[in-house]
């Protein structure tokens, strides 16, 4: 398995987001080729709420096979839950992030977990930002692309995840030092020109 590192230093890379879920899995897979960063594909794999649990998860293992064998991404990263009440509904999310880390596996495939708070961090700058505010962020960076859908809302949320991984990590929280200058040097993709 290639690491992060060694992708990082190719030309291409592929990032596969995924928004876990066992009624609807979001998922997006960006492109940056020569610097420039765009949506490849996005969309969700839909679930009947009454199908059997085993239909649903070999559902998701067919559509994200799918969309491995149609992309082969150079990295998968996928949301970690967060904490809820009901003990029934993080086991069934855990089963998903089973599901889609072991085709990552399979094919060699990097993972890398992130919260929804350190990847509104990474885009927005604020880890509480709102769903609005990262919708905002994510159309202004691929509402040009034929790929961008914003009305896919658990895809737009796969599409934040794989994204975060192409804006450097905690830069307003973690390094004082750290200037706009800087930021924009390091995310030249992140410069609209007009």
């Amino acid at each position: 398995m290639r690491s992060a590192t060694e992708v990082e230093g190719s030309k291409l890379l592929k990032a596969l987001g995924i928004d876990p879920g066992t009624h609807r899995l979001g998922y997006a897979v960006v492109t940056r080729e020569n610097g420039a960063v765009h949506v490849s594909e996005m969309d969700v794999i839909a679930l009947n709420g009454r199908w059997s649990l085993t239909r649903r998860f070999q559902t998701i293992y067919e559509g994200l096979r799918d969309v491995f064998d149609r992309h082969a991404p150079d990295l998968m990263m996928i949301e970690t839950p967060f904490y809820h009440h009901n003990v029934q509904t993080s086991l069934k999310l855990g089963r998903v992030i089973g599901i889609a880390m072991a085709l990552a596996f399979e094919r060699g495939v990097s993972v890398e977990e992130i919260s929804p708070a350190e990847a509104k961090k990474r885009i927005t700058g604020n880890g509480r930002a709102s769903k609005v505010l990262m919708e905002r962020f994510l159309s202004r960076a691929f509402g040009q692309d034929t790929a961008y859908n914003p009305h896919l809302p658990d895809a737009v949320d796969a599409l934040g995840i794989a994204y975060a991984h192409f804006v450097m990590p905690s830069v307003f929280a973690s390094d004082k030092k750290a200037s706009w200058k800087a930021f924009l040097r390091d995310n030249p993709h992140r410069i609209r020109k007009p």
